[in-house]
């Protein structure tokens, strides 16, 4: 995405439009992301708070959010990669109205109203097809005859929810008869489907290309040898249990809106480094600060952090406040993978040394799980 904004010649990317994400601190290889969002010619954000992309940008326009605006929520399939969230085992679906309104003189709209907008004085003409979230699979075929928005009249958006529902097993306005939800099991059970005629396709196992790039890994052993002259440690991913999203309310961070940079107690003592102690961590490619903390589950010779945290680096002065954008330390042109691009983004060598003296409160904090605000 960054190298589509900053090589010049026909096709170069020179506007953005970004809904509720923030890649200045989340996408891989920040220093680079940052100098392409830069060099925009139009960035545009949608989002209820000011990341750090969007101030960056020309515009940045607050949505309603979730209580604000109508939705459904129906038997969408689980995924590979929402298994844990999406998806019932019982054929369940729920409207809701929109609960409340947002304050007096307010200035917001919902996401869709921008693009219609654009779309409407561009003279173009949208088009909705069925919903289809993170299913797994190649891209679903063109839909014959998708369902065309009137672009004169601005519909509301219920109108758009019965667009999106249009055709399905269980109307919409069935769903709505039921305000807590209802669950609408099929008269028949689904068996699976016979396969498509024509289809020639099969499991394709130990392919020839596989087992070659396999046999270059066992042989290389570490694919990110050629980045580990001189550095002590490898950065490793890690998740936490509070949602990036949720970490601008106290009562959800509990005391700990940052992402600590995990060590073995036996590295951080040759160190000299305790819990909460500010560290610097380094990578070939750049250098950001974290917080440590202290985790005995972690090989010696490890840091784990999670990402999604954190700001650009004019204001690692915050880092105890918003955390450290790990993406930082990576590198979108050194190491990746042939086929998809994905760089290494994790096992990435780094180097870690202590800054700056300890603070006391925050040291307390994180031994004893206290909230920022208790002495």
């Amino acid at each position: 995405m960054a190298e589509e904004m900053l090589t010049p010649g026909p096709g170069q990317v020179r506007a953005l439009f970004v809904l509720n994400g923030n890649p200045a601190a989340t996408v891989t290889d920040q220093l680079q992301v940052v100098e392409a969002l830069e060099s925009l010619e139009l960035l545009v954000t949608t989002d209820i708070h000011l990341t750090a992309t969007a101030r960056r940008a020309h515009y940045n326009l607050a949505p309603r959010m979730q209580l604000e605006v109508p939705s459904t929520k129906g038997d969408f399939p689980p995924s590979y990669y929402a298994n844990s969230y999406l998806g019932y085992s019982d054929a369940y679906a729920h409207y809701t109205p929109a609960l409340v309104e947002p304050p007096d003189g307010a200035d917001l709209i919902e996401e869709w109203e921008l693009y219609y907008g654009l779309a409407q004085r561009l003279g173009l003409q949208l088009d909705l097809t069925p919903a289809r979230f993170f299913v797994s699979g190649p891209p679903a075929p063109p839909v014959a005859n998708p369902t065309q928005v009137d672009m004169t009249t601005k519909p509301s958006t219920d109108d758009l929810l019965d667009l999106m529902s249009r055709g399905s097993r269980v109307p919409l306005s069935e769903v709505k008869r039921h305000p807590g939800g209802a669950l609408f099991p099929p008269e028949e059970p689904f068996v699976v489907q016979p396969k498509q005629e024509g289809w020639a396709g099969r499991l394709d196992v130990g392919n020839s290309l596989m087992m070659r790039d396999l046999a270059e890994v066992l042989a290389d052993g570490d694919t990110a040898q050629q980045l580990a002259g001189g550095y002590d440690f490898r950065l490793l991913c890690r998740r936490m249990h509070q949602l990036n999203s949720a970490l601008h309310h106290p009562a959800i961070d509990k005391g700990r809106p940052y992402n600590p940079a995990f060590m073995n107690p036996a590295d951080m003592a040759a160190l000299g480094l305790s819990d909460g102690d500010l560290v610097e961590i380094s990578s070939s490619r750049a250098t950001t600060p974290a917080v440590v903390v202290g985790d005995d589950e972690l090989r010696e010779g490890t840091v784990s952090m999670s990402h999604g945290f954190g700001d650009t680096p004019d204001r690692d002065h915050l880092v105890r406040e918003v955390g450290t954008s790990a993406n930082r330390l990576l590198s979108n042109d050194r190491v990746y993978d042939p086929y998809s691009g994905q760089p290494l983004m994790s096992n990435v060598p780094i180097n870690v040394r202590k800054l700056g003296p300890v603070d006391p409160r925050a040291a307390a904090r994180e031994r004893d799980g206290r909230t920022a605000g208790e002495p």
